[in-house]
């Protein structure tokens, strides 16, 4: 089985992901920074293998119609979930920026309706794409082997002329010889 390379970006995804979502924990009273990276991770985990799960629905015909809505009706459960988390993310860098003193703050606060555009979007969209991932490089690969072989069987139809004469003119040749062959065996022996 060949390695599929959307594995490492997907999980590189999830632990970019953490980075950026574990000072949120703050908000629900994780303080130590091990533990918020280890919960950011599985929260963001969790989320991947949640959209991953949906988007096989689309796909995998060894579902029953139960698991495919299951998993369907959770992944739309989780986008307002992770859309609300990107709120309370976007106040939680706000209020940390203002402690600070850093002129983010202050952008944050002109400017809440961005703020949360970006965050809510961002959000959800890590663990949207870690978890599509791997089917969108199956589609990438199928698309390159697609593209690859039209151009080489392009190039076989553009030789075809060229064959086709060719193989006229060995045709040609061949009747020639055979003609000289036909003429010299019908013509009589001198001994």
């Amino acid at each position: 089985m060949a390695c599929d390379i959307s594995q490492p970006f997907g999980l590189f995804s999830i632990v970019a992901e953490t980075g950026m979502l574990a000072p949120s924990l703050d908000m629900l009273g994780v303080a130590d920074s091990t533990w918020q990276d280890f919960a950011a991770f599985g929260l963001c985990a969790m989320a991947a293998v949640i959209f991953h799960l949906a988007w096989n629905t689309f796909e995998a015909q060894r579902l029953s119609k139960l698991w495919k809505i299951a998993w369907r009706f959770i992944a739309a459960l989780a986008v307002p979930a992770l859309a609300a988390w990107g709120v309370l993310r976007g106040y939680q860098v706000a209020f940390a920026s203002e402690l600070a003193q850093n002129p983010l703050a202050n952008f944050l606060h002109g400017h809440p309706v961005l703020a949360s555009i970006f965050y809510v979007f961002i959000t959800p969209a890590t663990p949207i794409a870690a978890g599509s991932l791997h089917f969108t490089s199956t589609h990438l690969h199928d698309w390159y082997e697609y593209t690859t072989c039209k151009r080489k069987a392009y190039a076989v139809n553009s030789q075809l002329p060229g064959l086709s004469k060719q193989l006229q003119e060995q045709t040609e040749l061949r009747d020639k010889a055979l003609t000289t062959l036909e003429e010299e065996k019908n013509r009589p022996r001198v001994c």
